[in-house]
């Protein structure tokens, strides 16, 4: 692992915590008021989806042209970052209605799961660099 590697896992993992203490405050807050936890869940991924995009694009993966708004990327990231809510949206109905888990504690297991899953999204499909065109 070369040096900007491990500066990128850095960045991601401070910001991927950030996000998932906003994902978590968001959630608890939505479920302390008595919104239904799958809401809930729906309400802290808009949250904290926005804060991700934002600071993966600009300081973890460092896309090009991080202060503007690149409509695929988004949608690339939109669609990867449904794809793990539905994910974890299934792990928290499993763990928590069928089998009477302890919504917190299911909610934060779930959540190391999608980190994992979205790093990997976000590194080989979201914000990929663009490879300089060769001449011949």
């Amino acid at each position: 692992m070369n040096a900007h590697n491990t500066k990128k896992l850095i960045n991601y993992l401070i910001f991927g915590i950030f996000t998932t203490l906003i994902n978590i405050f968001i959630y608890s807050l939505c479920v302390w008021l008595n919104t239904h936890y799958l809401l809930s869940n729906v309400l802290a991924f808009i949250v904290s989806i926005l804060f991700a995009y934002l600071t993966n694009k600009k300081w973890v993966f460092t896309s090009s042209n991080a202060n503007k708004v690149d409509f695929k990327e988004f949608n690339r990231f939109i669609g990867s970052r449904i794809s793990t809510l539905i994910l974890e949206s299934l792990l928290l109905f499993l763990f928590i209605t069928w089998l009477g888990f302890n919504e917190y504690g299911v909610k934060i297991t779930a959540n190391i799961t999608v980190i994992f899953t979205n790093y990997l999204l976000s590194e080989f499909v979201v914000f990929q660099k663009k490879e300089a065109t060769k001449e011949v």
